[in-house]
């Protein structure tokens, strides 16, 4: 089923995105792109991970810049969505509960294995286990971008009714 898409007003800004010692606004991208190049991004309050998605949008890539350690990259927004829920708790999933049980899971577990009498390596096994889960975790989120996420249509609709202010 197509996700409905609003124009944008005729005065409308264009969302502040960016980042700053790991705080400020950043889309994560939602879906692959259709057949006129557009996919629909989520603009996400980021402080270090993603904490609350702010606005749906319907955009463009455009180009991608890099300086040094910073890499900008420009989008055209072309039209608003609404949020939805599945992208927003997939988006929690995998920041605040894959990530860090990659990460933090086999160093906590080499830590508890520690004080094992046999005299192992615990420590650096459990480093090579995280090293290994994270690439693992990078392969499939490499995946999950160019092949299995979902490439939604878009529906163009007229804005929707705005509430009577009280």
């Amino acid at each position: 089923m197509p996700d409905p898409v609003y124009p944008l007003p005729s005065d409308a800004r264009p969302p502040s995105l960016g980042t700053h010692s790991a705080m400020g606004t950043m889309l994560l991208h939602n879906s692959r792109a259709d057949d006129s190049g557009c996919f629909f991004a989520t603009q996400w309050l980021m402080i270090i991970l993603p904490v609350v998605p702010l606005r749906r949008y319907y955009v463009r890539q455009g180009r991608i810049t890099i300086e040094g350690s910073s890499t900008t990259t420009e989008y055209e927004i072309v039209g608003r969505s609404r949020i939805r829920a599945v992208e927003v708790i997939r988006t929690y999933l995998f920041f605040w509960v894959a990530v860090p049980a990659a990460v933090l899971g086999p160093v906590l577990a080499s830590i508890a294995w520690d004080d094992d009498p046999s005299g192992d390596d615990a420590q650096l096994v459990g480093m090579f286990v995280a090293v290994g889960l994270l690439l693992l975790l990078l392969s499939l989120l490499f995946l999950h971008r160019t092949f299995w996420r979902p490439v939604r249509s878009a529906r163009w609709t007229t804005a929707p009714p705005r509430r009577p202010r009280t």
